[in-house]
């Protein structure tokens, strides 16, 4: 249809209507509908002429209104036909042409260029065309479009955006084979935007990855081949000097105006230089190095950028483009750099693309692709000046307000200062690269410019924000000087120690910790409070402190002075034990500052949110707070009263610097009606407010003080008795501290009141007595109000006090709690009741009723003075306990979150049980109401905190001359700023409590600077800066001060706060482990550390445990490797726990156990260690008690004893490293066995995989290779008199109960007790034999005979001379194994069958068990006749419970096993015939029918 109706000239006409909602349909229409065929058939039936292709070329790239003078009239009327084709088709000033075709035109040509079908044929078609294209001189129209004078001044924005946008993405794809990526809008938003709040980026090159345009890698562009794209690269054209000058600087323009948001300034008929624009104020200070070479230019005036706040998307986007494509194509075009260097105000555009643009955006793509740009190679020209020195000598001799100390000088640069991130992330990278012969050729001193640094960091004074912490801006520019000194330091390296002394103690002191430093301070004999001023350090942001500890970790890094004092600094302020924190591994103080709205809550104790209600609705009428703690008490023990307890809260609130203050005195000593508070029980806030009072003014008036809170609520009434029959009158003055006014048939507060003060009748039983007649007559009662007020209700926080008759605030008390005597509980009314915010009560006093009577005024006209006041309404907060925020206090959420009533869910969910109309529980139950006539007061409302100030704005940003002393207003600023720093304009409140809310304060700060993941990173850093600088002079005292400070941190500091906190212990453990192996001098101090308090903490914590345990165990191992004398202390001092702590704590020395066991596995060294410290008796005294005698009950129960896995895998450690020999009674067989070589026992799935280096194997000749536990006999040590009592004596029977107990009950892998035992069963009849009878098949439960089997099997199969008569023992004993099958038979079926399972298992296992069962056939066939089954089952028999066998398929295929082996026998004995009698028939017969029965 668009095509026969030819809608395009119709769709051309309407978009140039200058609508811009209609030139964006428009052009969305065009997307959607088929190319215009005009262009369709202009675009692919020109034919370009190859003589005319670069003249054309290099006259579009001079402009359209200025070619070449050298061509004749001639050559220019007789064009090309194909270039002529694609000028009027991209020229907006070509006849039929707008800004608008041009764009629609740029698009299909986007299409044709750079198809999205990944078609053969449409790549072939693209490739052909995009040659044709460049030889008519396409490259030279797409750029000129670009070029200031292409699109007229009168296009909408977003057609321009369009136009640069689409040619910017041809160019990149004609020039350097890549085209931009259709959308980058969610980059740019997740990336950019946030930049201003970023930490310090890493300068360092290593990571940087570069594509091959010069974008890192970040920009995600797609890169294209040169086949799929058919481009052409910028070396390939042959475009002369002048054209590619042209290009660059169109580029130039482009990327400065959209950095500035301005995009119009690309047609600005002015050209760019120096002194167009200026985007700083003329005559700022220059901060050049010292003896510089100048670089041309004259001060800048006024820039475009000056005054734009905001960059949209797509203008940064086309910045970001365009400023990418600039940088590629100086790097392809190297030798060519010099154009580029000598384009007008380059250096302006370098400094405003860097810092000035308010795009975060923009100026990080600006540094990383001007630091790309430094790296170019130009050393195949040596005529051209290297990028890097260029760009350094631009950075260095910028005329910039970044160096000004004070807040006074650096003025109304502040939005300069909150941008200059990058400035300075692209000053350290350049420095940071640059050669000594560079820093020659620029005369450029490190040193010098690191003093000039440290000079300005000492005169630094920032401009204070309201809460007395430096401005974001100077946080901002504090960190890029930080960086850079940082730089330098990395640079000069000698002077790190010359300059670390002054420099570590002013960054710790005034920087980074000034609380903790005033801490320590004030433990003097004559201590000095610091005012509140001083509390906050000059860091106070993230990044702020990043570049604060980076430059202390430099200052560390190979400087033994530097790190000797940062260690000694950081240990003494924040790494000293606590004796209260010494049992607290779960530890995080608060390190929440109050919340943004500047208001301090109240941590809830359970129920006490009605209490935290109306404590800050008190705090928040104004003036009473600092009435309150301006009276001081003087008693002996003021905290004991309630009325301090008060105090001491108005004054947390007040003073305080955290999120939340806890009122836990005061809960303790607060009592409601005498009645002592529950915090965990809920009570009434009226009654509360009610009682709190009347004690706090009963206490004032002992004090004999003004009442303060009866001046502010109380109000009068008067009670009117007026009589009907007889002319008499009585009246009454009440007080009231609050008004109780129903809610229930009140649809708002005044029919409330009107109720209130409507006349009663009293008569008849009710009649009144009157005095004067004697008698009961019926009269009338009113009850009026003594005064006119008209009263607003701002927000609830707001009020006034002045002593006065009538109440400066009322309180009103909406009654909605009663008692349903029916039921016997109490109810709720939460019926709806409306109030205004500003309450005339006039109608409601004694005059305005007698008006009212005089005039004839309806009652129900009452109260109709109400209305809403827009100054009344005021700043409202909501206070949620801890949670103090903002809230937005109208009309609408007035009546949502106060009025009560019913009301009608947004979204209605058929499935929620809940009616489609609800009650509002939520409603308002205390109102105050503040007298207009008081706003005139001179005590002003409660301001936040975080009030907006005005900064320090001054008329100029550069230096002055020094003022007159005259200047008053100077003199009354510095003195006004000398007070508040002195702490003089502080509100009074009471001397203990102020110093009491100064401790918590300087406590609060201090933790926050420590309990944080920046801070824990920091102290990773400065331990772990020498660990490896094995080469270095001063290594081993290095490596002593770095353990010392990361031990210190571990132990006092990350082991006990909470686990969120403790995220990076593996790195920690590894800096320990390199310091200690590494370092002989760290070491010893360890050893000698350990052996103290701190080595004697079991923590209740597993993780904490752990690394305490590794930590030790590595320190015993590298103490012994060292020759330390200190191992023989630590050894000993960790055994001595076993005699109270580890029996006291024995549910948590899993760990303790551990460090022994994986102490012992590393040799015969640890275990001879271990024997010199008695450690086998003590851990056995541990393990049985001190005189365990053979019929004694166990010292520890099954379920404390699942701990000591580690306990007796390190005595059998010690064991197995010991040379038994001499009890072994066939000593000969072992001698021989150990001189062969041959292995000998054991299975290679049980061994230890950390014994296999120290384990040799034994065994007879012609047996089968199996891996065994035993050292050979060169390793072992002496025989110690502990192991052989506990062993081979009546006496050691205990232990090896203990380690049958630890077979059945231990749940770990025992693999190395099986190895104990079987080494000690090897070649020693009376052990193997007592281990056998020490086994008791019989009384374990069946889940726990898994293990049992396993070690019985072990020793079964160990070939020894002993194995037969192991055999025989074990099955034919009288509680042997077919003894125990035949007793379990019928009882416990379970048990049979895993005996059955044995003795399959291991024939399958050991040939001459097979052989030896054989022959027992007859005497075990009928352990299994009459069996009974139970269904089929999943359960496995050795993990179940109970009695009964279940069938699994496993136990199928052992008993199918089974009738195989006896088969196998059938088959032997039939050839044999010896064999054959009728007993043996008849047991084989009977053993087939039980299987049979098993498996059918």
């Amino acid at each position: 249809m668009a095509l026969v109706c030819n809608v395009f000239e119709m769709l051309y006409q309407l978009a140039n209507l200058d609508e811009t909602r209609i030139t964006l349909r428009v052009r969305k229409l065009l997307l959607l509908i088929p190319t215009d065929p005009e262009v369709q058939d202009a675009l692919d039936n020109f034919v370009p002429k190859e003589s005319s292709v670069w003249s054309h070329q290099k006259t579009l790239f001079q402009g359209t209104g200025s070619r070449s003078p050298s061509m004749s009239s001639k050559q220019q009327h007789q064009a090309p036909s194909a270039a002529s084709i694609l000028e009027s088709l991209f020229r907006s000033s070509a006849p039929g042409m707008s800004t608008f075709r041009v764009l629609y035109n740029l698009e299909v040509l986007s299409s044709k260029l750079m198809p999205t079908s990944d078609d053969e044929m449409a790549k072939t078609s693209s490739k052909s065309f995009c040659e044709n294209f460049l030889k008519a001189g396409g490259l030279s129209l797409v750029v000129n479009v670009m070029q200031r004078d292409s699109i007229p001044s009168e296009v909408d924005y977003e057609t321009r955006q369009g136009v640069y946008s689409i040619c910017l993405q041809l160019a990149r794809f004609l020039l350097v084979g890549q085209s931009m990526p259709a959308a980058l809008d969610d980059d740019v938003i997740r990336d950019g935007e946030s930049l201003s709040s970023r930490p310090f980026r890493n300068a360092g090159r290593a990571g940087r990855q570069l594509s091959l345009c010069g974008t890192p890698e970040k920009s995600s562009y797609r890169q294209m081949s040169l086949s799929e794209r058919s481009s052409i690269r910028v070396e390939e054209i042959t475009m002369e000097v002048g054209d590619f000058t042209s290009t660059v600087a169109c580029f130039m323009r482009l990327t400065w105006a959209a950095a500035a948001g301005r995009l119009d300034l690309v047609g600005s008929p002015q050209p760019i230089r120096e002194t167009h624009s200026s985007l700083l104020p003329q005559g700022v200070r220059t901060r050049e190095v010292t003896a510089a070479p100048a670089v041309k230019g004259r001060p800048r005036q006024q820039r475009c950028m000056q005054g734009y706040q905001c960059v949209s998307i797509k203008d940064t986007i086309i910045a970001r483009e365009a400023l990418s494509l600039l940088v590629t194509c100086l790097q392809l075009r190297c030798q060519q750099l010099c154009s580029f260097y000598n384009l007008p105000s380059v250096n302006d555009f370098i400094i405003d693309v860097l810092l000035g643009s308010p795009s975060g955006e923009i100026r990080r793509v600006a540094c990383d692709q001007l630091y790309t740009l430094s790296q170019t190679d130009t050393s195949a020209f040596a005529e051209v000046q290297k990028p890097n020195l260029f760009l350094i000598s631009v950075v260095l001799t910028a005329q910039l307000p970044l160096w000004s100390p004070t807040s006074i000088m650096r003025g109304v640069n502040q939005r300069l200062l909150s941008q200059c991130t990058e400035y300075f992330d692209l000053r350290c990278q350049l420095l940071d690269d640059l050669t000594t012969s560079e820093m020659e050729v620029l005369k450029v001193s490190a040193a010098t410019m690191l003093e000039d640094e440290i000079s300005w960091l000492d005169n630094f004074e920032p401009s204070w924000s309201s809460e007395m912490e430096t401005s974001e801006a100077d946080n901002i520019l504090l960190a890029g000087h930080l960086r850079l000194i940082k730089t330098l330091l990395s640079l000069c390296g000698n002077d790190k120690e010359h300059l670390g002394q002054s420099l570590i103690q002013q960054l710790l002191d005034d920087f980074l910790f000034r609380a903790s430093r005033i801490i320590i301070n004030s433990s003097n004999p004559t201590p000095s409070p610091a005012p509140s001023h001083d509390f906050h350090p000059k860091c106070s942001t993230a990044s702020s402190r990043l570049a604060a500890y980076e430059v202390l970790v430099m200052l560390a890094d190979s400087s033994l002075s530097n790190l000797r004092l940062i260690v000694k600094e950081l240990m003494t302020m924040h790494h000293q034990s606590d004796p209260s924190l010494c049992k607290e591994f779960d530890y995080l103080p608060p390190v929440e500052s109050r919340s943004v709205s500047g208001f301090v809550g109240l941590k809830n104790g359970g129920a006490t949110c009605y209490m935290n209600a109306v404590f800050q609705q008190l705090y928040m009428q104004p003036g009473l707070a600092e009435a309150f703690l301006s009276i001081e008490e003087d008693t002996d023990q003021p905290e004991e009263s309630v009325f301090y307890q008060v105090q001491s809260l108005f004054g947390h609130l007040m003073e305080s610097k955290l999120q939340y203050y806890i009122p836990e005195n005061f809960w303790k000593i607060f009592k409601m009606w005498n009645k002592e508070l529950y915090v965990r029980e809920q009570q009434d806030a009226y009654e509360f407010f009610t009682s709190l009072v009347d004690q706090l003014d009963e206490h004032l008036k002992k004090m004999g003080r003004e009442q303060i809170f009866k001046n502010t609520f109380q109000g009068i009434f008067s009670d009117q008795k007026i009589c009907k029959d007889c002319p008499h009158r009585y009246e009454r003055e009440e007080t009231f501290m609050a008004l109780n006014l129903g809610v229930t048939s009140c649809q708002s507060l005044e029919i409330s009141l009107d109720q209130f003060v409507r006349g009663e009748v009293l008569e008849g039983s009710n009649a009144y007595y009157c005095e004067k007649c004697k008698e009961k007559v019926c009269i009338v009662l009113y009850i009026f109000f003594c005064s006119t007020s008209l009263i607003s209700c701002v927000s609830t926080m707001f009020a006034f006090v002045h002593p006065h008759r009538e109440p400066h605030v009322l309180c009103i008390h909406l009654m909605r709690f009663g008692f349903d005597w029916e039921s016997g509980r109490s109810i709720k009314y939460d019926e709806q009741i409306r109030f205004p915010w500003v309450l005339n009560m006039e109608p409601y006093t004694v005059s305005g009723m007698a008006r009212q009577d005089c005039s004839g005024e309806a009652s129900e006209s009452r109260g109709d003075g109400t209305s809403g006041g827009g100054s009344a309404r005021g700043r409202w907060y909501k206070f949620n306990d801890n949670v103090v925020e903002e809230f937005d206090m109208n009309d609408e959420t007035l009546e949502y979150e106060c009025f009560g009533g019913e009301y009608r869910p947004k979204v209605y969910d058929q499935s929620n049980p809940y009616p489609d109309v609800r009650r509002r529980y939520w409603n308002a139950y205390m109102l105050f109401y503040q007298k207009i006539s008081d706003q005139n007061s001179p005590v002003l409302p409660k301001k936040s905190r975080f009030c907006p100030s005005s900064p320090d704005v001054s008329p100029q940003s550069s230096p002055r001359p020094p003022r007159a002393n005259n200047d008053r207003l100077t003199i009354l600023t510095r003195l006004v700023r000398k007070g508040e720093k002195k702490g003089l304009f502080v509100e009074k409140m009471p001397a203990s409590i102020y110093q009491m809310v100064r401790d918590e304060n300087l406590k609060f700060m201090k933790n926050r600077d420590v309990y944080n993941s920046d801070y824990f990173n920091f102290t990773l850093s400065l331990a772990s800066v020498n660990a490896t600088k094995l080469k270095h002079a001063d290594y081993q005292p290095m490596a002593k001060e770095s353990l010392q400070l990361a031990v210190h941190f571990l132990f006092h500091t990350y082991l006990h706060t909470k686990k969120k906190l403790r995220v990076d212990t593996e790195e920690w453990m590894a800096t320990v482990e390199v310091l200690l192996t590494k370092s002989s001098e760290a070491c010893q101090w360890m050893a000698q550390y350990l052996v103290g308090p701190e080595g004697r903490e079991i923590t209740s914590v597993r993780e904490v445990r752990v690394v305490f345990a590794s930590i030790l165990e590595k320190t015993l191992e590298c103490s012994l490797h060292f020759g330390d004398p200190g191992a023989d202390n630590l050894m000993d001092t960790l055994l001595s726990l076993l005699d109270k702590d580890v029996p006291e704590n024995v549910k948590n020395c899993a760990q303790y156990f551990g460090l022994f066991s994986n102490f012992a596995q590393r040799g015969c060294g640890p275990c001879q260690l271990l024997l010199k410290h008695s450690a086998y008796r003590r851990m056995l005294i541990f393990l049985l008690g001190p005189n365990r005698q053979n019929n004694q009950n166990r010292r520890w129960s099954p379920a404390q004893a699942r701990e000591f896995l580690h306990l007796h895998n390190t005595l059998a450690f010690i064991t197995l490293h010991s040379d038994l020999d001499p009890q072994r009674t066939h000593r000969e067989t072992f001698k021989s066995n150990l001189e062969s070589h041959r292995v000998f026992v054991g299975s290679s799935s049980q061994s230890d995989p950390h014994l296999s280096p120290l384990l040799s194997c034994v065994a007879p000749e012609g047996s089968k290779l199996r891996v065994s536990c035993i050292p050979s006999s060169t390793q072992l040590l002496p025989l110690n008199a502990d192991i052989q009592a506990s062993l081979f004596t009546p006496e050691g029977q205990p232990y090896l109960l203990e380690v049958m107990f630890a077979m059945r009950e231990l749940s770990g892998p025992l693999s190395l007790l099986i190895e104990m035992v079987t080494y000690i069963s090897y070649c020693n009849e009376p052990f193997s034999l007592g281990v056998l009878q020490l086994l008791k098949l019989e009384t374990a439960p069946p889940h726990e005979l898994k293990n049992v089997f396993q070690m019985l099997q072990e020793l079964l199969v160990m070939e020894d001379p002993l194995q037969t008569q192991r055999l025989k023992y074990a099955f034919e004993s009288e509680k042997g194994l077919l003894a125990l099958m035949h007793q379990s038979n019928n009882v416990d079926s379970r048990r049979c069958y895993q005996c059955v399972k044995f003795l399959v298992t291991l024939a399958q296992k050991c040939a001459p068990a097979k052989d030896y069962f054989k022959d027992l056939s007859g005497h075990w066939s009928w352990a299994m006749t009459e069996h009974y089954w139970t269904p089929q089952s999943n359960v496995s028999n050795e993990t179940s419970t109970n009695k009964t066998f279940q069938r699994t398929i496993s136990a199928q295929d052992t008993l199918a096993y089974a009738t195989a082996l006896l088969n196998e026998k059938e088959q032997s004995g039939s050839s044999n015939g010896s064999d054959g009698s009728p007993a043996n028939e008849n047991a084989d017969r009977s053993l087939r029918q039980v299987a049979l029965s098993f498996l059918t």
